[in-house]
């Protein structure tokens, strides 16, 4: 028996039990040497042997007050934790990472002088991965593994002409591992990023690093630095590595690394008294299930089942909570509830939200330093709201970009015309926005939307094409000021200054959504004259007077001017249907009469980035002539030029100029829009006027628009759900930040924030763990008391770690919303509350069969959405929550037999 086994057998036998896995320990001791070393020196005789834990560690050990634990990381890394005998002056218990000892540092010299014989430009490289990749096939080009040990130093003598470094096998896998490790990796970080138990990681200044532990809580490690030189060396390489160097210039910097952490640096005394220092909070590339926060105990079945019919309807929604209370980790997990063909679209500061959908955009902002050159996350949501995605999830919100996120109800005035078609009869009515929507409303009801089936409403495709859009559901609600625009030659409307309308951007030709307050004269707005063949159901409009222009033909005249009485419904009935037959027609005034003009000419379209790219390419020295004609027809017509004209130009470009990618895009978009259904019409005039009642506005999920107004015109439909986190500790105190500088939301517009999670860490018998404290339901503005009335629908139980529903049979984003968005009646509304237990009860029998991998759980639900969506279309919308109700059940039954997750695998 060698002495370190007699040690050990010694050692064994003093202690009052055998450790955990004690066999396969001194496998490990007898494998790495310096393991063995460690452990028999300083930690056997005072502690005895660790636990070793070769799998997960149970969560057990967070309530044991004494703990001496070992395990391993990946490169022949160990783990030990202990709590010193004693104890320490700082109150921690000790993270000791025991690495490989490092070789010679001559074999490091050798190798990168041999190494940069190899090195060129094409080997380059800024994915981690590929680093790696590099540096491993350059070192096995260099190197070759010999059974007998080498004095390195005498190698330096003939290196140039050597092929290859002869390296002892012992040297070789510790030479591998601190190369990649201090190559690619973060140096004497690297242990905590590898260890997948650690949340925080904390270096205060010179001395020893802090971290946060999963199951252990905050550690002191055996990792930091001695001196202030040495901390300001490390923290300028690591800033230089991961692409945003410090400097005294700019002392502080936030970035992500390679592996998704968050890391936070202050460099120098100038802002730190006590001089560099830094903060790594680590996020896993797969997120925490929801499963695995019930398991927890962050959230119950019931909270996530509510959440789950929250998001399955667009709602939006905030989860609040003071550092470190998780609530990152909570909108990860939620996430998942949202219905799988959702576009969603996420802003952060740097990477942490993950979204399991196939259709997610991720943007992230850009510090440069610079105004001119940075990206905001105020600049990244306008121009999410140009996207048109189901969803948008913001990392945090602090500043602005929070009154963005808070767009009010859009809406426009009751006379606002709109086609409507019945499906059931197919007959096409133009009737005002207030007629149709005020049918689904009682006397004084309003802000709460109403579910319709069964309409349609006039909209336009993302290709400028007129199409039917089927409404969800509608609203309305009153209002003091409105804004009145006129465009084209003397049409009017009357919106709310949040409600955005369609405009394009002369720049940049894109069709996007612009609030009425931000609109300026000469902004073009978006409106239409149909191509063949007339849309399905366009003959049978009923349009009242009018109906004589659908029988009497224009001849060869290019303009008639059809005298229908001064501004009545004729006049507008007039110009809707002109321009669903093919022609064009715009309203004018003639002695105060109303009139309208309607044309066989070719529709407008801007001719700026025509002319732009014609001088570019030198087309206006080459046909000098043709030039000067289209900048005068432009100039005499608010920059527009028929439609046919800009046609003829494109394809002289396109034959004769060989353009670049960005203006190929550009020509390629004016093309689209001088071919599609689409028309501009110039902004004359936008102003705030009084107006005592009720907007409306039309919920279209398909295009996000339908077309409205007396010349009609693209109006944009409700805001866009929008999910976020935000640093508060309490609903009120929540309000209080959002409606105060630097955000600034009027309390008007709170509405459209339906729901807040509270969360909080808490400890329990010592233990720090993360709670739901509560979920509130925002019911909307009171006038009377100048304040936000919210409900907390369920609240956490300290005493006994239990959630409480209060909401049973009184919810209101259950019973107001999303029951009359689904067109649950009264006598029916216990369905809902069926529908919220059945899908607690799927995630209990999920939690019970230890379901928790996150894109598994994702597939699961996107499987149930699936189904269900397959049972509504072969049942009818009629009994639209019974089908629910008795789909959950079927679905339930089948999960509990594992026949319906069958085949759902993480990949």
């Amino acid at each position: 028996m060698i002495k370190g086994e007699t040690m050990a057998l010694t050692a064994l036998t003093q202690q009052r039990r055998t450790p955990l896995n004690y066999d396969l320990l001194l496998q490990e001791m007898r494998k790495a040497p310096y393991l063995a070393d460690y452990l028999l020196r300083e930690v056997v005789p005072t502690l005895g042997y660790p636990d070793y834990y070769v799998d997960k560690l149970p969560s057990s050990l967070k309530k044991a007050p004494n703990v001496n634990v070992l395990y391993p990381l990946s490169g022949g890394i160990y783990i030990h934790i202990y709590t010193p005998i004693g104890g320490r002056p700082s109150g921690y218990r000790k993270y000791v990472a025991i690495e490989p000892p490092k070789p010679p540092s001559e074999l490091f010299e050798l190798v990168e002088a041999k190494m940069a014989e190899y090195i060129s430009e094409k080997d380059v490289v800024t994915d981690p991965e590929e680093k790696r990749k590099l540096l491993l096939n350059l070192l096995d080009k260099v190197v070759r593994v010999v059974d007998y040990r080498v004095d390195y130093k005498s190698l330096f003598k003939k290196l140039s002409s050597r092929k290859f470094i002869p390296v002892y096998r012992e040297d070789y896998e510790k030479l591998r591992y601190y190369m990649i490790r201090d190559k690619v990796g973060l140096g004497v970080l690297e242990p905590f990023i590898r260890d997948a138990y650690i949340e925080d990681i904390s270096c205060d200044g010179v001395g020893y690093i802090y971290i946060v532990h999963k199951v252990f809580g905050p550690l002191e490690t055996n990792i930091g630095f001695k001196t202030q030189e040495d901390l300001d060396r490390f923290v300028i390489e690591l800033s230089e590595r991961i692409g945003k160097p410090v400097s005294h210039a700019r002392p502080i910097v936030d970035a992500t690394l390679p592996d998704g952490s968050r890391i936070n640096i202050v460099f120098g005394t100038d802002v730190s008294l006590k001089g560099s220092n830094f903060t790594i909070r680590k996020f896993s590339k797969k997120p925490i299930s929801v499963i695995q926060l019930i398991k927890w105990g962050t959230l119950d079945t019931r909270v996530a089942a509510y959440l789950w019919i929250l998001l399955l309807e667009g709602m939006s929604g905030f989860i609040s909570g003071e550092t470190a209370s998780g609530k990152t980790t909570s909108l990860n997990a939620i996430i998942a509830f949202i219905k799988p063909s959702a576009k969603i679209v996420t802003i952060e500061d740097t990477a942490e939200v993950q979204v399991p959908h196939d259709n997610w955009v991720r943007e992230l902002t850009r510090d440069t330093g610079s105004v001119e050159s940075s990206v905001t996350m105020f600049d990244l949501l306008k121009a999410a709201l140009r996207q048109r995605p189901n969803y948008i999830i913001v990392g945090e919100i602090r500043g602005a970009e929070g009154n963005v996120a808070f767009q009010a109800m859009q809406s426009v005035g009751w006379e606002t015309p709109v086609l409507i078609r019945d499906c059931r009869t197919g007959k096409a009515s133009l009737v005002p926005i207030g007629e149709f929507v005020d049918s689904f409303y009682g006397d004084g009801e309003e802000r709460v939307p109403k579910y319709v089936d069964g309409y349609e409403v006039l909209s336009m495709d993302p290709f400028g094409r007129v199409v039917w859009g089927r409404i969800k559901y509608v609203l309305r609600h009153r209002v003091k000021k409105a804004y009145l625009i006129r465009y084209g030659e003397d049409a009017k409307l009357i919106a709310t200054g949040s409600h955005s309308v369609f405009v394009l951007d002369r720049k940049t030709l894109r069709i996007v959504p612009k609030p009425v307050s931000k609109l300026r004269r000469g902004d073009l707005l978006i409106s239409f004259v149909a191509s063949e063949p007339p849309i399905l159901g366009i003959e049978r409009v009923s349009l009242g007077s009018a109906i004589q222009v659908l029988n009497c033909g224009y001849g060869t005249s290019l303009v008639k001017l059809l005298k229908l009485g001064s501004g009545g419904w004729a006049v507008t009935a007039e110009v809707w249907l002109a321009r669903l037959k093919g022609l064009s027609s715009k309203i004018m005034r003639r002695r105060g009469r109303a009139c309208v003009s309607v044309s066989r000419s070719p529709t407008k379209v801007p001719a700026e980035v025509l002319i732009k790219l014609m001088r570019k390419y030198g087309m206006d020295e080459d046909f000098p002539g043709l030039f000067r004609d289209l900048v005068e027809l432009a100039e005499g017509n608010d920059g527009l030029i028929p439609a046919d004209v800009a046609i003829e130009f494109i394809e002289v470009i396109k034959s004769r100029y060989l353009l670049d990618e960005e203006d190929a895009e550009l020509l390629s978009r004016l093309e689209l829009l001088a071919t599609s259904d689409a028309e501009v019409l110039p902004v004359r005039e936008v102003k705030v006027v009084d107006y005592d009642g009720y907007v409306y506005d039309l919920s279209v999920p398909g295009t996000e628009l339908f077309i409205g107004g007396e010349v009609p015109i693209a109006l944009h439909n409700t805001g866009h759900p929008v999910l976020a986190t935000f640093h508060a500790g309490s609903v009120i105190r929540l309000i209080q930040r959002v409606t105060s500088p630097p955000i600034n939301v009027p309390k008007t517009q709170l509405d459209n924030l339906n729901f807040v999670i509270i969360q909080s860490a808490v400890y329990r018998e010592g233990v720090m763990l993360r709670r739901m404290l509560s979920v509130n339901e925002i019911l909307g503005y009171d006038a009377t008391s100048d304040s936000i009335i919210f409900i907390p629908v369920f609240t956490w139980d300290p005493s006994t770690d239990k959630f409480l529903f209060r909401g049973k049979g009184a919810s209101y984003l259950l019973e107001e919303k999303i029951a009359t968005m689904r067109g649950i009646s009264r006598r029916d509304m216990k369905l809902i509350y069926d529908e919220l237990n059945l899908r607690a009860q799927i995630l209990q029998e999920l939690v019970r069969q230890d379901i928790t991998d996150y894109f598994v759980v994702f597939r699961i639900f996107a499987k149930i959405f699936l189904t269900l969506d397959e049972m509504l279309k072969a049942a009818g919308k009629e009994e639209t929550q019974y089908v629910v109700v008795e789909g959950l059940e079927k679905i339930l039954r089948k999960i509990r037999t594992k026949e319906f997750i069958k085949g759902i695998s993480a990949e």
